[in-house]
């Protein structure tokens, strides 16, 4: 029985321990599912990163995380939409306070 609890316990922790997480749980306005880019020229001007979920491109920014490290990297991260956006046709802009690997 202690063999099968320690082995089920190692193998709980192998899985958790691949997910990379940064920032802190809480209630979060957005949640958005997929691949972090780099955001390049736009005509909006905001967002030094982007993300596309269901389809919809929305630009990304955060204070707390350095998303660099997830350029090209499927992820979820949560955050807050930056009120007085979006401007000049551009997408949602979202504060990402928290980021799943």
């Amino acid at each position: 029985m202690k063999m099968k609890l320690l082995l089920f316990s190692l193998i709980m922790f192998l899985f958790t321990s691949c997910e990379k997480e940064e920032g802190i749980a809480t209630n979060y306005q957005v949640e958005l599912e997929g691949t972090i880019h780099e955001m390049g020229p736009t005509i909006w001007m905001y967002g030094t990163h982007k993300i596309t979920y269901n389809g919809k491109l929305y630009a990304l920014k955060s204070s707390t995380i350095n998303l660099d490290k997830y350029i090209e990297k499927r992820v979820t991260v949560w955050g807050d939409q930056v009120n007085g956006y979006p401007v000049d046709s551009g997408p949602e802009y979202i504060e990402v306070k928290r980021l799943v690997k």
